[in-house]
């Protein structure tokens, strides 16, 4: 996905070409998100198929948390994003295209 390279057998992120040690949450979290790049991905579907979570709330606030974290790992920008962009109110989603 143009600068960001995910290999999940070995569970190694790079980002141009340089490996980023991701905790296995968010390793986890990417991943579910690189199989739909592109399309919208919910904080509950994340706590879901990330966490094991059954409901859609997260008032802890930890999918944004995880988020954060791995935004500033893979030097990504919440403001000008190249990689995960916020749906404001509903969750996040895998840039797809041009700009990966």
């Amino acid at each position: 996905m143009g600068d960001l390279t995910l290999l999940p057998d070995s569970r190694e992120t790079y980002v141009a070409g340089t490996r980023i040690d991701l905790t296995q949450k968010e390793f986890d979290m990417l991943c579910f998100l690189a199989r739909s790049p592109g399309v919208t991905v919910t904080r509950g579907q994340l706590l879901h198929h990330v966490w094991g979570y059954p409901g859609d709330d997260d008032p802890s606030r930890t999918v944004d948390s995880h988020i954060k974290t791995l935004r500033i790992k893979i030097g990504d920008d919440a403001a000008s994003p190249r990689f995960i962009q916020t749906v404001r109110g509903t969750g996040y989603r895998l840039i797809a295209g041009e700009n990966t």
